[in-house]
């Protein structure tokens, strides 16, 4: 079971550094190379900074594809954008880079993914 759509999309987005509502920056540098090296307090944090992008996310997404005129939409994909940043910088315990790094392993690691799906669904 993947984490979800969502998140996939998401992931894709910073995978590709798209410039979309849910896509964090691209990162230069990543601190986490492998599920292992996530330990349960990363992912705790991992989980908070996620809930408090999603939080973002309901607060942008309708109003991005409810605007019609290409750069106030792009305007508010940027504003959403940076206020994704700083939910994960305020998230005590994780970087943006780690969060990054962990959304990306999420993908193709099995044993990080089911410990993600496991916390969301619990």
């Amino acid at each position: 079971m993947l984490i979800s759509k969502r998140l996939q999309a998401m992931s894709v987005a910073i995978l590709f550094g798209v410039t979309a509502p849910l896509a964090l920056p691209v990162t230069a540098q990543e601190t986490v190379t492998a599920s292992d090296s996530v330990s349960d307090t990363q992912l705790d944090a991992f989980m908070q900074a996620l809930n408090a992008v999603n939080e973002v996310e309901t607060t942008y997404v309708e109003r991005v594809e409810a605007e019609t005129d290409a750069e106030a939409r792009d305007a508010l994909i940027a504003e959403a954008n940076e206020a994704m940043v700083g939910a994960v910088e305020e998230t005590d315990g994780i970087t943006v880079d780690d969060y990054v790094a962990i959304m990306r392993l999420a993908q193709t690691d099995e044993a990080l993914n089911a410990r993600i799906v496991a916390r969301l669904d619990g």
